[in-house]
């Protein structure tokens, strides 16, 4: 078996059949999280089932058994940086989704790549956010009125135009907080 450009383990045939059906999930994902700020469960579950399903027929058994193992641990990871408020459920869910996919030999690669995808949209958003013609191409977006555009985030912080900041502290100084700010 041949491999894929030679830059991952995975076979010419292996990247294609996982191409396949994850590239039309993972543009979803990407687009529905830039619109509203939500990962749906339905899009990890099915990213799982991908990789249960097609990884059967185009792995060896022992690397496609073994491949669960990745799974385990980040989802593991991804739930403690999920509740210190790292990141948010449904990132923690789509990165487990998508572990067994990566061998662990490709980790660092994947790693190296998810690193400078993740610096390269952040500021490509807030660029696109600062074009008057691009942001109203999709207005609707949550992630234009959030400054962090992190979900994790926005859970535990009050809205910026929630109130005026007097009136977010006074809310914050007598305990309403909460109550105020529609948590």
């Amino acid at each position: 078996m041949s491999h894929a450009a030679g830059l991952v383990s995975l076979t010419l045939t292996q990247s294609i059949a996982f191409t396949v059906f994850v590239t039309p999930l993972c543009l979803y994902v990407a687009w529905n999280d830039l619109r509203a700020m939500k990962i749906p469960t339905w899009s990890t579950d099915a990213l799982a089932i991908v990789f249960v399903v097609v990884g059967i027929f185009v792995m060896p058994f022992s690397e496609y058994a073994w491949r669960y193992m990745h799974f385990g641990v980040v989802l593991v990871i991804a739930m403690v940086l999920n509740a210190i408020g790292a990141m948010g459920a449904g990132d923690s869910k789509f990165l487990a989704s998508a572990a067994p996919f990566v061998a662990l030999e490709d980790t660092g690669f994947v790693f190296m790549l998810l690193g400078v995808g993740m610096f390269f949209g952040y500021f490509i958003h807030r660029a696109a956010k600062a074009v008057a013609p691009i942001r109203n191409l999709v207005p609707e977006w949550e992630s234009w009125h959030h400054a962090n555009a992190s979900p994790s985030h926005s859970r535990y912080l009050p809205p910026v135009h929630a109130a005026p900041t007097a009136t977010r502290q006074a809310a914050t100084t007598t305990g309403d907080h909460y109550r105020n700010s529609g948590m």
